[in-house]
């Protein structure tokens, strides 16, 4: 099975993530497993959205920081997406996305 291993697990930016991913489709490594049809495993973990908020100023405007960073998350999975979807692995590919906690926001008085 092959693995893409292509970013340091304390990086808390999806900008430094994704693109990382989509090097390591672009470069060979999984991507040729996936391309040819073989198993194949990505973990990808993004911090974003999560406080600091400090998304980039194209996905600040007019939202609040938390949307700018669910909006710029969104943004970078869908190029992850995007990419998968490129190299026709997509539709022989499971993708899980799961949370371990949402943002309460202020919501209960903490």
């Amino acid at each position: 099975m092959n693995a893409v291993t292509a970013f340091p697990h304390d990086v808390h930016d999806a900008s430094a993530k994704v693109p990382a991913v989509r090097r390591s489709f672009s470069e060979g490594g999984s991507a040729e497993g996936a391309k040819a049809g073989s198993p194949w495993f990505a973990w990808v973990h993004l911090f974003d959205p999560h406080a600091p908020y400090d998304a980039p100023a194209e996905y600040r405007a007019g939202r609040s920081p938390y949307d700018g960073e669910v909006a710029y998350t969104d943004a970078m999975l869908g190029q992850l997406l995007d990419r998968l979807g490129g190299a026709h692995a997509l539709e022989r590919t499971l993708v899980v996305v799961t949370a371990d906690h949402g943002e309460s926001l202020g919501e209960h008085g903490e």
